[in-house]
């Protein structure tokens, strides 16, 4: 395009047109990458459990830097070769924030009731059974995250 002075030159409707639908099939495929895949939670969860049942199980040395290390980089690894995006950015986002932020508190409450219930009053397999608890919240918050994260993009009006 020629250039006038600092501004460009007049743009015809018809390129108008074209770049406003590149722009929302970019912002279509940017609200797709959002969303993780269906087995992405699932398996946050699974390494929660497991970080949380080797307290139960007396093998924390190993469970914890497995369920908490491990399988989050693996399965961040594997989900980011599967959309090409990562989920870290969909975590801090104004419309996730807060889900991200409950998370992360309900987690931690959960951790801290199971090691009080195993420790101090000698519930075994307390730590388990809040291992569950916390996959399930993994589960629930992370589809929400995609949700609320897909609707910010304004593309799938929260359906995923």
């Amino acid at each position: 395009m020629e250039r006038k002075g600092n501004i460009m030159g007049p743009i015809n409707p018809k390129d108008a047109r074209e770049a406003i639908s590149r722009a929302e099939a970019a912002q279509a495929d940017g609200a797709e990458r959002a969303v993780r895949p269906t087995w992405y939670y699932p398996a946050l969860g699974g390494g929660l459990l497991l970080a949380f049942a080797s307290f139960s199980l007396d093998m924390a040395t190993f469970g914890v830097p497995i369920g908490l290390v491990i399988v989050p980089v693996a399965v961040e690894t594997l989900a980011r070769q599967a959309t090409g995006a990562s989920p870290y950015r969909s975590y801090t986002g104004p419309a996730t924030r807060g889900i991200a932020v409950a998370f992360v508190l309900l987690t931690a409450a959960l951790f801290a009731l199971g090691l009080a219930l195993e420790s101090a009053v000698g519930l075994t397999g307390a730590m388990a059974v809040a291992g569950l608890a916390a996959a399930a919240v993994t589960v629930v918050t992370g589809r929400r995250l995609d949700r609320a994260r897909a609707a910010q993009l304004g593309t799938t009006g929260g359906e995923v």
